[in-house]
């Protein structure tokens, strides 16, 4: 879970925030794909779950550093609000 939390870290990175939220997306697609393939079987619900929870917290902060707004509380204010 470590490596998959690194590649996606990677991916919204605050390096790449020039790049287009669509587009980093895109890039995180195939790399889940890959993990679900491999964590499908054997009762991996809470892996999943925890990888989902991780996922929408690092592109919220992503969109949040394109926006210009600072802090994780922000992303979680609006994350629960949509």
């Amino acid at each position: 879970m470590g490596v998959l939390r690194d590649k996606i870290r990677a991916v919204t990175d605050r390096r790449h925030v020039e790049r287009s939220l669509s587009a980093v997306v895109a890039d995180l697609n195939p790399v889940l794909r890959g993990w679900a393939a491999y964590l499908r079987n054997g009762g991996s619900a809470g892996k999943f779950s925890t990888i989902d929870s991780y996922v929408h917290e690092r592109l919220a902060i992503f969109d949040n550093r394109k926006r210009g707004i600072p802090g994780r509380k922000s992303c979680a204010r609006e994350a629960h609000a949509r």
